[in-house]
């Protein structure tokens, strides 16, 4: 149970080792078992979002489980309706954090403490598009594009946020090299 093992130091390592493993192995060796793995990250990387409470990854963790996701789903073979599917469901959550905050009042005035949740958010989204290196499918070209228009309101919100400016960064990067 590395990811959800009681110690943080644990589960930090396993995140990272999950990523050296799929790297190494390759996405399309894990094909039989990409619908699973997916599920559990899930479950991992939003723990609110179903009845169990797992151990929470740290966030900075949390973004190899993203990266991982991004290279089953896309670099495994899956059908492009199952890419779209979950990647829309991996997605959802940041979107809709990254929504909600930009609602918040006093977003501007606390650069530093809505910043960070931002950057995550932004981060997470570059982590998943890594698994579509050139050219992914249409279907998945438009929800990559349609959260990338939520990701400019956060910059359009809080370009005073180093945190955000450089995250959006890497997302723009990310989002040249996949689209």
């Amino acid at each position: 149970h590395g990811l959800q093992h009681s110690h943080e130091r644990v589960r930090s390592r396993c995140c990272y080792l999950l990523l050296r493993l799929v790297k190494s192995v390759g996405a399309e060796v894990m094909r039989p078992h990409v619908e699973p793995i997916v599920d559990g990250i899930q479950i991992l990387l939003f723990p609110q979002a179903h009845s169990s409470e797992p151990a929470s990854i740290p966030p900075n963790d949390a973004l190899y489980l993203f990266e991982v996701t991004g290279i089953l789903l896309g670099q495994s073979g899956l059908d492009v309706d199952v890419q779209v599917r979950s990647a829309t469901a991996v997605l959802t959550p940041h979107v809709q954090s990254i929504e909600q905050t930009l609602q918040d009042p006093n977003l501007t005035s606390d650069v530093e403490a809505f910043g960070e949740p931002l950057s995550i958010s932004l981060l997470a989204i570059a982590q998943l598009s890594k698994g579509w290196q050139k050219n992914p499918p249409g279907e998945l070209q438009r929800v990559l594009t349609a959260a990338m228009a939520v990701c400019r309101n956060v910059i359009v919100a809080l370009p005073m946020s180093p945190l955000v400016r450089n995250s959006t960064s890497v997302l723009l990067q990310r989002m040249i090299l996949s689209l």
